[in-house]
């Protein structure tokens, strides 16, 4: 969609909360291995990031034009900041991709 200049759907101000894969099996195999687990997990990385800056950044690792939103005004997703501070703290994960920065290149393998 970046590639070909295709509008995207979504409120480019709105947040988005990831996770690479990598630290979110390493986040459910600490809540196994973890003999005081309990209550509720949030897995997501340390920093949610603007849809619209999220997408700035995967389009200049792919060498794709600036995204084009749709509609700025679009609700679309719950648009809340997630905090995985008990991952971190209660089971002492350490993610390696903290950010989708990190994480993003390696996401993509070799279709950089």
């Amino acid at each position: 969609s970046l590639r070909s200049g295709q509008v995207l759907s979504g409120n480019p101000d709105g947040w988005l909360n990831l996770i690479h894969v990598d630290d979110a099996v390493t986040a459910i195999l600490a809540v196994e291995q973890s003999q005081t687990a309990s209550g509720t997990y949030l897995v997501c990385d340390s920093q949610p990031v603007l849809r619209r800056d999220y997408y700035n950044g995967l389009a200049n690792l792919i060498q794709a034009p600036n995204p084009k939103f749709a509609n700025s005004s679009e609700s679309t997703g719950l648009n809340k900041r997630c905090c995985n501070r008990r991952v971190r703290e209660d089971l002492g994960v350490t993610l390696k991709f903290p950010s989708f920065r990190e994480g993003l290149r390696n996401s993509l393998g070799d279709g950089v």
